[in-house]
């Protein structure tokens, strides 16, 4: 009985006893990660970046990437040949023609397989009305060469702007853009958005080049709060577009203005 009641008694004061403090929390080491810079230490850290990874626009043509068990080879921006261990292929990022040492045009075109065999309906002497046939009306805009020479008078025309319709170009678009349109384009994007460029509006786009900057590898390329370096061809489409839509509304301001000038004069 004495032995059962002292078994009672033991399971009580372990009842009310306290329980072991446990050990103190040890936070993990945190990888250090460096605050933000001026723009131009962030530009200059996230072109780094864009060089180690997006390897299509380190050279205009040639091999771009080889390794043991592959091969990829760059004819323009848009057309790219991968060869492997097993495979060779053709990568094309969109329609493209180029004219060849033969003086014969070459290329890649996207086209549905029944407006194909609508074409062939069609008297096709050369490759103008072939590609009219085939609803591709812009022919300059499929030339590789005279595409990239369009979108580079884009840029230059841009400026001959007015301070105003230069600052209506940069609202138009979010910071996560413009840094990969920087990047894309180079030092003389990166001087026009630091002349016309609000204060702020720099910040927002440092900012963005330092979250970009600290890509290393595929995985820590998407640290950008938005799109990371792999959507920078998106990027540029917009910005293209946004130059031709306040192109356009600058040419409708002008003409207005000048049907004002007229009605004053008479």
């Amino acid at each position: 009985m004495a032995k059962k009641s002292k078994s009672l008694l033991a399971r009580i004061k372990a009842w009310f006893l306290l329980p072991e403090k446990p050990e103190p929390f040890v936070e993990p080491e945190r990888k250090i990660i460096r605050e933000p810079r001026d723009f131009s230490h962030e530009y200059q850290n996230a072109r780094k970046a864009w060089d180690s990874l997006i390897l299509t626009r380190k050279v205009s043509s040639g091999v771009i990437f080889e390794s043991e068990s592959i091969r990829v080879n760059k004819t323009n921006d848009q057309i790219f040949k991968v060869d492997g261990s097993d495979f060779s292929l053709l990568v094309v990022t969109e329609s493209s023609i180029y004219q060849g040492k033969d003086e014969k045009w070459n290329g890649i075109l996207l086209s549905k397989e029944g407006i194909l065999n609508e074409s062939l309906k069609a008297d096709l002497p050369n490759l103008e009305a072939f590609l009219i046939a085939l609803g591709k009306s812009e022919v300059k805009n499929l030339i590789s060469e005279t595409n990239k020479k369009q979108k580079e008078s884009q840029i230059q025309k841009i400026h001959s702007w007015p301070i105003f319709w230069k600052e209506q170009l940069i609202l138009g678009f979010s910071a996560n853009t413009l840094a990969l349109v920087v990047l894309s384009l180079g030092d003389e994007m990166k001087n026009f958005i630091q002349e016309f460029a609000t204060e702020k509006q720099q910040m927002l786009i440092r900012d963005e080049l330092y979250y970009l900057s600290l890509a290393t590898n595929q995985d820590l390329a998407k640290q950008g709060k938005n799109r990371n370096f792999f959507d920078f061809s998106i990027a540029l489409d917009e910005f293209y577009l946004g130059i031709d839509k306040v192109e356009r509304k600058r040419e409708l301001e002008m003409q207005i203005e000048d049907r004002k000038k007229r009605k004053r004069a008479k």
